[in-house]
């Protein structure tokens, strides 16, 4: 089980801007891929990485190198007001990756995505998203202490 521990956070990237492709746009998308996603990002600051990335040089960034394998990998030009363009020497700057996963808080959790941009400078901090306002349906506020559980 891959595990994240970490304080909730406001502000911190850009995610709100971006347009997600749901089911319909995206090929070969995972059954449970939602049709559509509410608007912005939950950012967790991660204070505990799971083992299997606390050896790991820059831990997240594990995860762009595939470390753990994305359930779906959504290519650069598919994410509308994507900021991050690929480069010469950096083809794959900028491709979406989402992993499924369960957000627990308090007493309460619920299945989100946990997406990452190939390339992104968030180096301690997990964007969540999903077809549902996250905050709302958790009642969680910034600092919270959640945990959030990879499922590759």
């Amino acid at each position: 089980m891959i595990v994240f521990r970490g304080t909730i956070s406001s502000g911190l990237g850009k995610h709100s801007e971006l347009i997600i492709p749901g089911k319909r746009e995206l090929k070969n998308s995972p059954t449970d891929w939602p049709d559509r996603f509410a608007s912005g990002s939950l950012n967790v600051r991660i204070t505990e990485y799971p083992s299997l990335l606390r050896s790991s040089r820059k831990n997240l960034k594990a995860l762009d190198r595939g470390l753990v394998p994305p359930t779906l990998v959504i290519p650069q030009n598919a994410i509308k007001n994507n900021s991050l363009q690929r480069k010469l020497f950096k083809p794959s700057r900028g491709t979406g990756q989402a992993w499924r996963a369960t957000l627990h808080s308090h007493s309460r959790s619920m299945h989100v995505w946990v997406f990452r941009r190939i390339g992104s400078h968030m180096h301690d901090c997990l964007e969540l998203i999903s077809d549902k306002r996250i905050r709302e349906n958790l009642d969680i506020r910034d600092q919270d202490e959640v945990r959030i559980v990879l499922h590759s």
